[in-house]
């Protein structure tokens, strides 16, 4: 009988043998990748094109020219991916198992668009907060009578070459960001099959690069740092970003993927250089620049950007830049330029997608500028200036009644508003002051206030 048995048992393994020998020799590996590619778009959701899909058991899995589309939660998706490599072991599939050594994505290029948030109008932006996540029971994880068989996954590596992606809002080009040169390595990489939704049984840490990052007229490059995914959630630490202005280290950012769109938490801080951020000429510089920042938000809708931070500077001395030209030009004389000025922090808060600047004062060797307002993520400013000094140094003879009515004790605070942007403020004395100086003026000393407000030149 055991003989028998013997025999039995190598008559199976002959036919198994047989049937393997056939499936190597006489399939056609692109007909199988289209048969795969097929079922695939019979399933809905997401619809994949590719211009050669090959699956071989000895070679692995081929895709050449992809392109996928589809629907997502919070939007909708394109992507056009250059090549797709899966190179996998054989044998441990007869045991139930998927071992991958490595999947390589080349030259993806996603495009995702976002469905406006019902905030997009700016209403409750200082509220926004991300939701705590709810794992819905019954949609995550797949019971086994559903599921049926259902094989241990595990993946040496999982690369990203040359990638980019481009997030807008519907209907809003103009809030467009886009992240090109992305190369993503990741190891320690699980994946739990019995988990319906494979973000959400996905493990796995590594390292990520991005050459640029663009959001409007903000330019980030050279970034690089660390990655892990956990069942959902996505943290990036130790990731450096430079800009024209600094040179900044996200200490952590948090994303949730459960959620559509993903709410996130940043934690950041770095070196800014404030004489280029102000157009800063001439010899005299501010000191050096540091800035801590934490926010949250909600998906790359900037009106749902929530937090506050800090902006210290370090002693220096104040140079020559537009705002500060403008103002000495209506006080008649250069009396703020190369002042140097005491350490000092700003703070700020963050929300409906305006920098909002809390009451901040610089002091100076014989004077004070203080200030107030917000910086529109935009760019247009609105901010109020206000210069204390020695009321004998103030000289304009068009504005002397109004400004004895400013000064106490010796000293003068005139209030400027400053509007327009950074690089082309607008700046003017608070009109309240020109009803006051009017009062009982000729037509000629009203025409010599008018000069000095609206910067006129005899010149010109």
């Amino acid at each position: 009988m055991f003989k028998n048995i013997l025999i039995g048992i190598c008559v199976v393994l002959l036919i198994v043998a047989g049937v393997v020998a056939y499936l190597i020799f006489t399939l056609d590996p692109e007909e199988l990748g289209q048969k795969l590619l097929q079922s695939i778009n019979e399933k809905g959701g997401i619809q994949i094109q590719a211009e050669s899909f090959q699956i071989s058991p000895f070679k692995g899995l081929y895709i050449e020219s992809a392109h996928a589309e589809g629907e997502l939660a919070s939007g909708s998706m394109t992507a056009d991916i250059g090549r797709v490599v899966v190179d996998y072991q054989l044998l441990p599939i007869l045991k139930g198992e998927v071992i991958v050594n490595q999947i390589v994505i080349e030259q993806p290029q996603l495009v995702v668009v976002s469905k406006p948030s019902e905030s997009q109008s700016g209403k409750g932006g200082s509220k926004a907060k991300p939701k705590t996540p709810v794992d819905q029971p019954g949609t995550a994880e797949a019971s086994q009578d559903e599921a049926g068989f259902q094989p241990t996954v595990t993946i040496a590596e999982f690369r990203v070459e040359n990638g980019s992606m481009v997030s807008r809002i519907e209907g809003q080009s103009p809030s467009e960001t886009t992240i090109t040169g992305l190369n993503l390595q990741l190891g320690d990489f699980h994946l739990d099959s019995a988990v319906a939704d494979p973000i959400l049984g996905l493990t796995a840490k590594g390292s990520i690069q991005v050459e640029q990052i663009s959001a409007g007229d903000l330019v980030i490059k050279g970034s690089r740092g660390r990655i892990a995914v956990d069942r959902g959630r996505v943290s990036i630490t130790e990731f450096g970003i430079d800009t024209d202005n600094a040179s900044l280290e996200i200490a952590a950012l948090e994303l949730d993927l459960k959620q559509q769109p993903p709410p996130f938490t940043l934690q950041a801080g770095g070196e800014c250089d404030l004489n280029s951020l102000m157009k800063a000429k001439g010899d005299d510089a501010f000191g050096p620049a540091s800035l801590q920042m934490s926010l949250i938000g909600s998906g790359p809708d900037l009106n749902q950007i929530a937090g506050d931070g800090t902006l210290r500077l370090e002693t220096g001395e104040i140079p020559a830049f537009p705002m500060v030209s403008l103002i000495e030009r209506i006080l008649g004389e250069p009396l703020i330029t190369g002042n140097q000025y005491q350490a000092t922090e700003i703070q700020f808060t963050v929300a409906d997608g305006k920098i909002q600047v809390q009451p901040f004062m610089l002091a100076l060797e014989n004077m004070q500028i203080s200030g107030v307002g917000e910086i529109d993520l935009a760019g247009p400013l609105d901010m109020e200036i206000a210069v204390r000094l020695p009321r004998d140094q103030v000289h304009i003879d068009s504005l002397e009644g109004a400004i004895d009515g400013l000064t106490e004790d010796g000293w003068t605070t005139l209030p400027f508003n400053v509007e327009g942007s950074m690089g082309e403020p607008d700046v003017g004395i608070d009109s309240s002051l020109y009803k006051d100086a009017a009062k009982g003026m000729g037509k000629k000393a009203l025409e010599g206030l008018l000069d000095k407000v609206f910067d006129k030149d005899d010149s010109n």
